[in-house]
């Protein structure tokens, strides 16, 4: 007898298999789909406005790294321009950054020291850039920064536009520095009204690796990033005009 209670218990569990009735069947879906949902961060709502700037571009390689960067966090940049760089093969990184809703300003034609040109020279430097982007992408540009920082009251005289300068710098104007060193010098300075100025000339990879530390920094301590023009329309002060006798560099969130 006990011999055929085994053999029906047997049949029994037999039968049950067959029929599919174990859950295993369905269960790995519900944990794969569980796996693949990363969880997003969250950040809290802003309190804090920063311009990046960008200087020496338009760049295929490192410009467009920056674009998907900044596009990862929600952010927005201003890209000071030369001129010269504009070719074919750029282009299309410089139209990404206008269809993406970033500002571009003027860097000169040729990236000279301007307080060393002629009238003449300087003159053309500025409006020579200012063509080459509109005919390439159609902006007009509005703000300025001179290379090297090289300004003298003649440059001041006979270029029309804001002169912009910074309040923190990564220190990338050359490729040595690495990329923890230019974030540290960015979050380290950066304030409510600031503006920062890095660079994305061709194969500055330290910098793009540095935006990938410095945007979710500053973006957990409650910072929105912002062209200079949105910086200042949203801090409710007037965007600066030309005027010879003065640079701007930022806005007192005091004000």
């Amino acid at each position: 007898m006990k011999v055929l209670k085994i053999f029906a218990g047997l049949s029994a569990l037999l039968m049950l298999c067959s029929c599919g009735a174990s859950p295993a069947t369905t269960s790995p879906a519900v944990t794969d789909a569980s796996e693949s949902t990363e969880p997003q961060p969250s950040w809290p709502e802003p309190d804090k406005l920063i311009a990046l700037t960008f200087d020496d571009g338009p760049s295929q390689d490192t410009m467009d790294e920056i674009l998907d960067v900044l596009a990862q966090y929600d952010a927005k940049a201003t890209f000071f321009i030369i001129g010269r760089k504009i070719n074919a093969g750029t282009k299309e990184v410089l139209q990404r950054a206008v269809d993406e809703g970033h500002e571009l300003g003027n860097h000169s034609m040729n990236h000279l020291k301007m307080a060393e040109l002629t009238e003449e020279e300087i003159v053309a430097e500025y409006e020579e850039c200012q063509k080459a982007v509109k005919d390439a992408v159609g902006v007009d540009m509005y703000y300025f920064r001179a290379p090297f920082g090289s300004v003298d009251d003649r440059v001041r005289q006979l270029i029309n536009a804001p002169f912009m300068k910074y309040t923190a710098s990564a220190g990338d104007g050359t490729n040595v520095s690495l990329a923890e060193d230019r974030a540290y010098k960015v979050i380290s300075k950066a304030h409510d009204g600031g503006i920062v100025i890095m660079h994305c000339y061709k194969g500055n990879t330290p910098t793009v690796e540095a935006l990938k530390i410095i945007l979710p920094e500053l973006k957990s301590q409650g910072y929105k990033f912002v062209t200079l023009t949105q910086l200042y329309e949203e801090s409710n002060v007037p965007i600066p005009v030309p005027d010879p006798t003065q640079s701007y560099s930022g806005i007192d969130s005091s004000q």
